[in-house]
């Protein structure tokens, strides 16, 4: 598995399944920080922040309604 760095943005249904997936496929929980404004529970090691951060990230994953972008 890659060292990437990725910034999910939205852990609903759709982007928490990414993110279990790509955990149960052998990535390190500490590479990816998930937006989520509701601060919602990760699995341990997950980073969670409430807006998007200031951070580089090499990848970006938008995973949240079309509905939702304006916010």
């Amino acid at each position: 598995m890659t060292d990437a760095q990725i910034l999910l943005v939205g852990a609903g249904n759709m982007g928490g399944a990414m993110l279990r997936g790509w955990l149960a496929a052998g990535m390190r929980a500490e590479q990816v920080t998930v937006v989520s404004p509701s601060m919602r529970a990760m699995p341990d090691g997950v980073r969670v922040v409430a807006s998007i951060p200031a951070d580089t990230f090499d990848i970006v994953v938008l995973a949240l309604k079309p509905q939702q972008l304006p916010e």
